[in-house]
């Protein structure tokens, strides 16, 4: 049953590939003509954060057999997944808040993630001759409990993203909603601060404190305020003063709590689960965006002349492929490669692993991505989510 069921699935991509290429990527050119402009500096932003999740995913799971400073795995965590809850929230509020648009983001996020468990299960069918059951393996990834079937950390270790992303992206509406209200948005963020205080410092229960056994509220309460400081900065920008206060402010509360952890320096140990020392070092980023998103207009003049910035828009434009899809050349390809050039010096090795790692990456999701768009164009069609809505138009 396994073999018929791979067979189909490799005959489906190959059609749903070259079907697409003759269409001449008209989902693409769909999304143009709808009217749907991309905001320049939050692509921009996007792609940086991707490529350095890379850079963390490649001298994090297999690093430590080749680079030997840990502080060069620590300070890759200044921009990391907080960055992403806040550009996600910020890229919100440019979007309507009908339940049709959410139903076809909703599709637009599922579809490609289903289709990662498909081509994982595949592989482990047919180069590692897995026993698992195809039903028991797709049963338990549809509903994002995937942990108990394999062990390979770059695609399971950055998954735990997705859950939190699709559950505060549900919860967008409410959100919304409250900033309306100035006084009620700041209720709701010292609130936010005040649990992520508690789960921080408070009682040891509180820190374990799951929803369904799969979802953390840690978790959700912590990103839930990246996100929601995203929404409310749609036209917000720091000056360059401001930019220096608020890097003073991080600075002394980066002092303080490294006293309370007696100075130990570890970004990693506060990120799972996520506490108020690593809000703090992660507020360095998100209050750098800030300060940048001021020069949107440069930014759009740099991409007509400098393919350098081009290069960062697109990986933003793509980053949620290249998430999802960065586990097969970090957890198939790197390990062989730490063999085969395992006297190199360890930057040398680094910058190898991380260059194939990122390259095998947009290989791939240059692949899959026009499969997964086709899937999700005819599954939106399928519920009767027909074309999507124009975007919110942006304040002068």
């Amino acid at each position: 049953m396994s073999t018929s069921i791979i067979l189909f699935f490799i005959i489906n991509i190959l059609f749903c590939y070259f079907k697409s290429l003759q269409k001449g990527s008209k989902l693409h050119a769909d999304s143009k003509k709808s009217g749907n402009k991309r905001i320049a500096s939050l692509d921009i932003f996007r792609g940086i954060a991707i490529i350095n999740i890379l850079f963390i995913h490649t001298v994090w799971w297999h690093g430590k057999k080749y680079m030997p400073i840990d502080s060069v795995r620590e300070f890759s965590l200044l921009i990391d997944v907080p960055l992403f809850f806040f550009l996600a929230g910020w890229a919100s509020t440019y979007v309507p808040s009908s339940i049709k648009f959410y139903c076809r983001r909703f599709v637009a996020l599922y579809i490609p993630y289903f289709f990662l468990g498909l081509l994982i299960f595949s592989y482990l069918y047919v180069f590692r001759f897995s026993k698992i059951s195809f039903v028991a393996f797709i049963s338990n990834w549809s509903v994002f409990n995937y942990t108990k079937f394999f062990g390979y950390d770059p695609f399971i270790g950055a998954l735990w993203f997705l859950k939190v992303y699709i559950s505060i992206f549900l919860i967008s509406p409410v959100l919304k909603y409250i900033s309306k209200f100035p006084y009620a948005s700041t209720m709701f963020l010292f609130f936010l601060l005040f649990l992520i205080a508690m789960f921080s410092y408070g009682n040891p229960a509180w820190k374990s404190f799951r929803l369904f056994e799969i979802w953390s509220l840690r978790q959700l309460v912590f990103f839930s305020f990246f996100y929601y400081i995203g929404m409310l900065s749609k036209n917000a920008g720091l000056t360059f003063d401001e930019l220096f206060l608020a890097f003073i402010i991080l600075t002394a509360g980066f002092l303080i709590n490294l006293q309370y952890f007696d100075f130990e320096f570890s970004m990693h140990k506060n990120k799972f689960p996520p506490s108020f020392f690593y809000l703090i070092i992660s507020s360095y980023s998100v209050v750098l965006a800030l300060f940048l998103k001021n020069y949107e207009n440069k930014f759009k003049k740099l991409l007509e002349t400098n393919s350098i910035i081009r290069f960062l828009k697109m990986c933003g434009e793509r980053s949620y492929y290249i998430f999802l899809y960065q586990g097969f050349t970090n957890s198939i390809v790197i390990p062989w490669i730490i063999k085969q050039y395992e006297f190199w010096p360890p930057f040398a090795l680094t910058g190898l692993c991380f260059l194939i790692n990122f390259l095998g990456t947009l290989i791939i999701v240059q692949i899959v991505t026009p499969i997964n768009l086709f899937y999700i164009q005819k599954t939106q069609l399928l519920f009767f989510l027909g074309q999507r809505e124009p975007a919110v138009k942006r304040k002068a």
